[in-house]
């Protein structure tokens, strides 16, 4: 066992080193464990028909909505979705999806799950590189695996705005942490076109970079914050005037939300809401391990930025519904780079046992998920 285990453990350490120094090494590590993980997934996809076919889950149809005919002037009206409508859905990704299905030729469909399939190696790529440099992990083989199979990002290679999004909000983070204010403010900008959160999280940011960092004196970081917030301002104001022409509410993104019996209230009324209904369980569950990550979180200095956000946006996403916050944090690219750190901190002699873990736990879900099963929203 010992003869095969140091040549393992060799090649190990030799491909941590490469990843450390080289760019270019720690991509194709990357894309040589992305292949195989692809392929997995189009395997789990064959009983579904196809992997392009299996990923397209729940909020994919607005997604190819918005994306083949534009937003709708009307609600639906047909049983089991009165008063739904594409309003929801911010416009970044499926205008790059319509745009890129003219430019080639590539159905709607096909395009928007391709988009994510090549973006995801590329979100891993930046999250393991910023914990590099920041000198947060000495385990970004590990960081990558756990990249790959963690549990909660299915919805980085459906079709679903979630890629773009964490492709954004790493560049945000990192322009932020270099006080690159042009950057921020553009990748804020775009933040706010992807998600409904984006407002928030340049904010958020904007508060991170006015009290904390140390790099201008406090008039400029007041100005800095300005710009950042005005560019996702401005963001969200030309998408609610386009709503505005198309169907006359430019806040109908946020009004068509009781359609899906998302409610403004307190936290507390929506916890004893979901605790009355069983099937509201597991999205109770990841409401208390949200709580739990970020309190782990707020005890680490380092992470304060990430924290910040991360808790504005649970904030603001649980004053209308639980439902989707396993998406909405643990789905944050944010988030898997803290759990990849802790995790190759506390199981650095357990590695292979954690990774299959891991490995089984994802496979499962994604299951689940081409299933159309209400666990993963």
């Amino acid at each position: 066992m010992a003869i095969i285990s140091i040549p393992v453990n060799t090649l190990w350490n030799r491909l941590n080193k490469a990843a450390s120094t080289s760019s270019t090494a720690l991509f194709a590590i990357i894309t040589g464990c992305y292949a195989p993980y692809l392929g997995l997934l189009a395997i789990l996809a064959i009983p579904f028909g196809d992997i392009v076919t299996a990923s397209c889950q729940w909020d994919c149809y607005w997604y190819l909505d918005i994306s083949r005919n534009g937003y709708s002037s009307f609600p639906l009206i047909v049983k089991n979705a009165i008063g739904e409508a594409n309003w929801a859905f911010f416009p970044l990704y499926p205008l790059l999806v319509r745009e890129a299905s003219g430019i080639t030729g590539i159905s709607v469909e096909n395009m928007a799950f391709l988009l994510n399939a090549l973006g995801f190696p590329v979100v891993i790529f930046m999250a393991v590189k910023t914990l590099i440099k920041r000198d947060l992990t000495r385990e970004p083989i590990a960081c990558i695996l756990i990249f790959l199979l963690f549990p909660f990002n299915v919805w980085y290679t459906a079709q679903y705005s979630e890629c773009i999004y964490a492709l954004i909000i790493l560049v945000y983070t990192s322009a932020i942490h270099k006080n690159q204010i042009s950057t921020a403010a553009f990748s804020s900008f775009c933040l706010a076109l992807t998600r409904p959160t984006g407002l928030i999280v340049s904010i958020a940011g904007s508060v991170w970079q006015i009290f904390f960092s140390r790099k201008e004196i406090l008039s400029s970081r007041f100005a800095n914050a300005i710009l950042i917030i005005g560019c996702a301002g401005f963001a969200v104001s030309i998408f609610a005037l386009h709503l505005h022409h198309v169907m006359g509410d430019g806040l109908a993104f946020a009004h068509v939300q009781i359609a899906w019996k998302r409610h403004s209230s307190i936290i507390f009324v929506h916890i004893i809401r979901f605790m009355t209904k069983l099937h509201r369980i597991p999205f109770l569950i990841y409401f208390i391990m949200s709580c739990f990550l970020l309190k782990e979180m707020a005890r680490d200095a380092k992470w304060r930025l990430e924290f910040i956000i991360l808790l504005s946006t649970l904030l603001i996403s649980v004053t209308t519904s639980l439902i989707s916050i396993e998406r909405i944090i643990f789905g944050n690219p944010l988030a898997i780079q803290y759990i990849a750190t802790r995790l190759t901190d506390r199981f650095k002699n357990r590695l292979p046992r954690l990774l299959i873990i891991l490995a089984i736990i994802h496979t499962l879900g994604t299951l689940a998920w081409y299933c159309g099963y209400r666990v993963l929203l």
